[in-house]
């Protein structure tokens, strides 16, 4: 039988901002943390990849940083602050209570193996639902390149 989304997502691997993609990497406080991460998935288990953005934090450390509305880097510069810097919206964010790289891990892999489509375009704008997609904005330079550029007549 055919399957009806040929297309599935299988992860390749997930890297931390820490620059690490050892196993033994922690945060110094695994209660109180936060670290931006990618994943690299694609259609096939070997083959090309594509980038998918996340953060992992822990419920305590959101509570500090939105009560200090960090200015040290950590999400500082963010588009995703809001509201006088005392809301954070949270696409692409993955909560746990405390640092254990392989339930990350697993959890990443598991929202990436309910996902599919009839194409791997499909399939991964899908995914970016969940986490950013690196080409997420490909269709917004799109028509901000044609906006700038169109003929006066339209």
């Amino acid at each position: 039988m055919n399957d009806p989304l040929p297309s599935r997502m299988h992860v390749h691997g997930v890297f931390f901002s820490d620059g690490s993609d050892s196993a033994e990497w922690s945060p110094v406080d695994p209660t109180c943390f936060y670290v931006q991460g990618m994943a690299f998935v694609g259609p096939a288990e070997d083959g090309p990849t594509d980038a998918f953005d996340f953060a992992v934090c822990t419920p305590r450390w959101l509570v500090d940083a939105v009560e200090a509305a960090p200015t040290d880097g950590t999400l500082a510069g963010s588009r995703w602050w809001l509201a006088g810097r005392r809301v954070l919206l949270g696409r692409g964010m993955i909560f746990v209570a405390r640092w254990t790289r392989q339930l990350v891990e697993q959890a990443i892999t598991e929202a990436f193996s309910d996902i599919s489509g009839p194409t791997w375009g499909f399939a991964a704008e899908r995914a970016g639902r969940l986490l950013p997609w690196e080409y997420d904005y490909q269709h917004d330079d799109r028509i901000d390149d044609f906006m700038r550029n169109r003929p006066e007549s339209l």
